[in-house]
């Protein structure tokens, strides 16, 4: 994944919605995924339980194909603070599947040095309405 932090949720949602409903991913889609996760990336899902890189790297490995059918839809995505070397991003997420549907409302911080890409380093995820 490459590009400005909104367009990187974008990405990465679109990866997540193929790679776990079973759909044809390219080949190497997961190491170029997670190369855009900093070492440090943490992530506080909508329970309070907090995931590093290593462990998404371990759930998707273990997830591919598991929510056939899912649909995830990002909306109100927009980057609400920034500095030369971090942004702030927002967005809602909706996933629905046959197996369920649900909302969460997210944050996500991005980082750089110099002129490198923008990498995934914190998100935060609350459960929403909807």
């Amino acid at each position: 994944m490459r590009g400005s932090p909104t367009r990187q949720v974008t990405q990465f949602h679109a990866f997540l919605e193929a790679w776990l409903s079973g759909a044809v991913v390219r080949p190497g889609a997961l190491d170029r995924t997670l190369a855009a996760f900093a070492p440090q990336f943490r992530c506080v899902d909508p329970e309070g339980g907090v995931q590093t890189r290593a462990d998404l790297a371990g759930w998707l490995l273990g997830a591919r194909g598991a929510r056939p059918g899912l649909r995830i839809e990002v909306t109100e995505l927009e980057e609400v603070w920034r500095t030369p070397t971090a942004k702030l991003c927002s967005y809602r997420e909706s996933q629905a599947a046959p197996d369920g549907r649900n909302v969460r409302i997210s944050s996500a911080l991005f980082v750089r040095e110099g002129r490198e890409p923008w990498r995934w380093l914190h998100v935060h995820e609350s459960w929403a309405e909807g």
